[in-house]
């Protein structure tokens, strides 16, 4: 774990990190659902803190750091998007967060 924290902790956590960065699969799942209901304002308010993404072996993934455990959001926002997640903690933002890892469905990869 790193002594620093905020972004120069995700930076130095994983290099490709990119704050405020949907991966292109994400935006392929809320197209085609032709709405953005998935990210109504609950799951924004309880879940999208420190969010973006890093690459995780030839895909991007998106994570996202609210402080305090989210888990029932997650995974409904996860089943919502068709995809698998991931919790730890801490997150690397800083000691109070959570991060969550949402991987994309094999067939929405890139």
């Amino acid at each position: 774990m790193t002594t620093k924290s905020g972004h120069a902790a995700m930076v130095e956590w994983d290099k490709t990190w990119r704050i405020h960065h949907f991966p292109m699969w994400i935006k392929k799942a809320l197209r085609t659902r032709h709405d953005y209901k998935i990210l109504n304002a609950e799951i924004s308010r309880e879940l999208l803190d420190h969010w973006g993404s890093v690459k995780r072996g030839g895909n991007y993934v998106f994570i996202t750091q609210p402080y305090g455990e989210r888990d029932a959001i997650a995974s409904r926002f996860a089943q919502e998007l068709g995809c698998d997640f991931k919790s730890f903690t801490p997150g690397p933002w800083s000691g109070g967060t959570w991060l969550y890892e949402f991987y994309p469905p094999v067939d929405m990869s890139s």
